[in-house]
């Protein structure tokens, strides 16, 4: 069995998510691994821009957590509901980098604002 060290832990969250411009998508089904999720579109949606914190130690696990609330706006149609999100290295289209589940889903409708609190995008490496 292996296993990462905190410092090389440590240093690939900063190339992989602090080094560069990525963008936080919303999705209504799990994007996996191979990004073959639902992404939210139309009623305004765009991915917005992410940026995250010092990676830290939590219960012997390194992470980090975005570092600012991200602001999707008001949105203009009913999306659906979204349960999952997706890091990506562009605004449209790019690469799936990291992905995961929100703690709770949400119905977004017409009318409705969309923000993710800091701290709830969360990656981790151990």
């Amino acid at each position: 069995m292996s296993a990462l060290s905190n410092v090389h832990a440590t240093s690939l969250l900063n190339t992989s998510l602090r080094s560069g411009t990525y963008y936080l998508a919303l999705f209504l089904t799990d994007p996996t691994a191979s990004g073959n999720g639902t992404e939210v579109s139309g009623g305004g949606y765009a991915r917005k821009i992410i940026t995250f914190g010092t990676p830290s130690l939590v219960s012997g696990k390194e992470q980090v957590t975005n570092s600012a609330a991200v602001d999707f706006g008001t949105m203009t149609a009913d999306l659906g509901t979204v349960a999952y999100w997706g890091i990506y290295d562009a605004q449209s289209s790019g690469n799936l980098l990291w992905y995961g589940s929100f703690s709770r889903s949400k119905n977004v409708l017409s009318g409705d604002a969309i923000t993710v609190s800091t701290g709830a995008i969360v990656c981790t490496l151990s």
